[in-house]
């Protein structure tokens, strides 16, 4: 029986997560919206969410208390998707970043 779940990066504590795939839209790219609507379809933007938003959000929908377990880097989604976690506790040496908000952007806002 699961009672409780831990998010955990490397074992060597390297990364939790060193932030989402960032490379040109393709439908081999999880975090782009090619090759998630079926041919013939028009894309719904709306209601579509990259990988890291559709993680977050089936982490506040889990019904057992999810534990983030940051054991290194976390950057980008990394960082983000623990504050979607019922507890989040940091190994001593972790590195976080909210790295857009130093480009101008506000996705992590």
């Amino acid at each position: 029986k699961v009672r409780a779940i831990i998010i955990t990066g490397d074992p060597d504590g390297k990364a939790f997560c060193a932030g989402a795939d960032l490379s040109p839209a393709s439908a081999s790219n999880p975090n782009s919206v090619e090759g998630d609507v079926p041919t013939g379809r028009e894309a719904n933007l709306s209601y579509w969410r990259d990988g890291g938003g559709q993680a977050a959000l089936s982490i506040v929908r889990c019904t057992k208390p999810v534990i983030a377990a940051v054991n290194g880097a976390a950057v980008g989604v990394g960082m983000t998707l623990p504050l979607s976690c019922d507890m989040t506790v940091a190994a001593e040496n972790a590195k976080v970043g909210f790295v857009f908000g130093k480009r101008g952007l506000t996705m992590e806002c």
